[in-house]
């Protein structure tokens, strides 16, 4: 229901004040005027009395619609126009709101059509007697009944709804009206596989076999609704196709059908190449190329490669989007690069190599619930500098980690949410690879939940705040893998480099993490806030000529306060002992930045950020990027 608190005022002045529109919104308070002002047409382009008359009539309208779909079915919101005065050019339209009483739904029937007797509704049908009413309630039982009969046999079932209004109580009786029509027997198969004409006149690749092995049935068996649903949801996830059905088509036998399988395939392949510059590795080329369904057996590969001044490496991929024919995902990632430090007596191309390979299974079980497995083998061969001699000597580390993370979101949008949360929780294991026991003895474990809280202010949506909340500990040596948990970077601490805050860094030597500290068992937690403002967001900007390029704009002021400890050592997390100092792994960053959508896929960000210790005095670091950093 779209209801909010009945103490928000519903008095709201906004206006397109460059159209010379001044429209105020009063009455009764049972929604929040934007939800109202949201739904209104489009201003008139020309001010005169017949548009402003003709458009308020319209604005009317929507509010009274809005109303009457949550259950105000006697509502009349009053148009008034005020034609401008004297040298004013501004037209005002004020439109009043009455509510009426708010009705509740009476008794709810279902019948069968076919004998006229009545079904008791399922104990899961939204419209219940006694609660308010909501339109949108009607659709979702119709679905619901016409699902429960589809899973009899009955697809083709139909399901129609009369409301009888009883004004006098403020009630709403429901009748829904059910027509089976005969149970679906399948017998033939047919597979269409096309793709988008004219664009693309190109046959469709995916192999026929594939797709009939994902249709569960055999001649004889009836056609049911959530087997079917489950055949779509197969191929939708796969991201192969534009468009899935399945249909069904009476055979010259009335008591058999051919069900039909249509699917229009994506264009599978793109290739891509970048000039690119970075301050860490300097002037490089990337290229990539990828192919999403292989010879039409619906496996998808990748190469990739980037060479730059100071950096070169090599990557390949491949994924199995139907594992098995189920909603699980494989996916393999060969990562090969090779880094050069510039460090004396170094030859150009002989710096570190790191070789990793990363193989993951993934599971959307509905809408919030993802989970990820997944084994990372990695090699590592660097130059490291002996504290005491300066001399240079090779370090050979390998290692196996098992990570499995489960993913739980409730947000609103996926990209740049406005309102929900967001949880992670991560088990990792794992340890360098010194002989065979060491893959299943002896192994390091971390537990990670990492969590993010979006909300925006009501009525003002121009007004939101974003929180993040994360913590972790190993259990025993951390090893090599103790830099997972080490603090910094543009999505971490602002101001601080990647990893640069670990437990052993006293200020103001930040970064100094030798991973050869015996033991290192550490654990971290990290804690950020934004709030994030679109101030020329406003109904009285305009939306078209230059303003509209403004309003999108965003400006984010923004704390980060994080601390990496070592659970053997002395310097455990203290909240009373220099919680705002910097130095022995604890860092604040603070600052602001600016935000602005680029294609409706991914927000420019640009932070300036203080904190560092030894930083400079404007700022520490600039930081620009194409993602929030949570």
């Amino acid at each position: 229901m779209n209801l909010r608190w009945p103490w928000v005022p519903l008095i709201f002045a906004s206006a397109a004040m460059a159209s010379g529109l001044d429209v105020t919104l009063s009455g009764e308070k049972s929604f929040h005027t934007k939800e109202l002002m949201d739904g209104l047409p489009d201003m008139p382009e020309k001010l005169n009395n017949d548009q402003v008359q003709s458009w308020s009539e319209d604005a009317a309208a929507e509010i009274e619609n809005v109303y009457e779909e949550s259950g105000f079915l006697q509502v009349k919101v009053d148009p008034q126009v005020q034609d401008p005065n004297g040298s004013s050019k501004t037209w005002k339209v004020v439109l009043h709101v009455s509510e009426g009483p708010h009705y509740r739904f009476g008794k709810v029937h279902v019948f069968i059509q076919d004998d006229s007797s009545e079904v008791l509704p399922p104990g899961n049908l939204t419209a219940k007697e006694g609660d308010f009413y909501v339109e949108e309630d009607l659709s979702l039982d119709q679905r619901q009944i016409t699902r429960t009969l589809g899973n009899d046999g009955f697809v083709h079932a139909t399901v129609s709804e009369e409301s009888v209004r009883h004004d006098s109580i403020a009630s709403v009786e429901i009748l829904y009206r059910v027509t089976r029509g005969h149970a679906v027997v399948f017998d033939t198969l047919m597979v269409n596989i096309r793709r988008v004409p004219p664009m693309d006149s190109l046959e469709g690749l995916t192999r026929e076999d594939l797709l009939r092995a994902l249709v569960p049935y055999r001649v004889g068996d009836t056609v049911r609704t959530d087997p079917n649903d489950k055949v779509i949801e197969k191929l939708q996830s796969t991201g192969l196709f534009n468009s899935v059905r399945l249909e069904d088509s009476a055979l010259a036998d009335k008591s058999k059908s051919a069900l039909i399988l249509t699917v229009e395939e994506k264009v599978p392949g793109n290739a891509s190449a970048s000039i690119f510059f970075e301050t860490q590795y300097g002037l490089g080329v990337s290229g990539s190329v990828t192919h999403s369904n292989v010879a039409g057996s619906m496996k998808e590969v990748s190469l990739g490669s980037e060479f730059a001044q100071h950096k070169q490496s090599f990557s390949a991929g491949f994924g199995s989007p139907l594992l098995w024919n189920l909603l699980l995902r494989f996916n393999d990632n060969v990562l090969v690069e090779w880094y050069q430090d510039l460090l004396p007596g170094v030859p150009v191309f002989s710096g570190d190599f790191h070789a990793s390979n990363t193989a993951s299974l993934s599971r959307t079980f509905n809408f919030w619930l993802r989970g990820v497995s997944s084994f990372e083998l990695d090699y590592l061969d660097q130059f490291v500098v002996d504290t005491g001699t300066t001399a240079l000597t090779r370090e050979k580390l390998s290692s196996l980690d098992f990570v499995n993370t489960a993913f739980i979101s409730f947000v609103d949008q996926d990209l740049n949410p406005t309102r929900g949360v967001r949880y992670a929780l991560t088990w990792g294991n794992g340890s360098p690879i010194d002989g065979w026991s060491s893959v299943v003895n002896d192994r390091s474990n971390w537990l990670q939940l990492q969590s993010t809280y979006y909300y925006y202010l009501p009525p003002i949506d121009q007004v939101k705040v974003a929180f993040r909340l994360e913590g972790g500990r190993f259990f025993g040596d951390g090893g090599e893998n103790a830099n997972r948990f080490f603090l910094g970077g543009p999505r971490n601490i602002r101001s601080y480099d990647f990893e640069q805050l670990c437990p052993d860094a006293p200020p103001p030597s930040v970064g100094a993490c030798p991973l050869q500290q015996e033991p290192l068992e550490p654990a971290y937690f990290l804690l950020s806030a934004e709030l994030r403002l679109t101030p020329f967001d406003f109904p009285a900007v305009e939306s078209r000529g230059f303003t509209k390029y403004i309003k999108p704009l965003g400006i984010v002021p923004f704390v980060d306060y994080g601390k990496v400890w070592n659970l053997y050592g002395t310097d455990h997390f203290s909240l009373t002992r220099r919680f705002f100092a910097s130095g022995n792994g604890r860092g604040i960053a603070y600052g602001g930045g600016l935000r602005y959508p680029l294609l409706g896929i991914f927000d420019f960000r640009l932070d300036l950020a203080w904190g560092r210790p030894g930083g400079g005095d404007w700022p520490d670091e600039w930081l620009v990027d194409l993602a929030e950093a949570f």
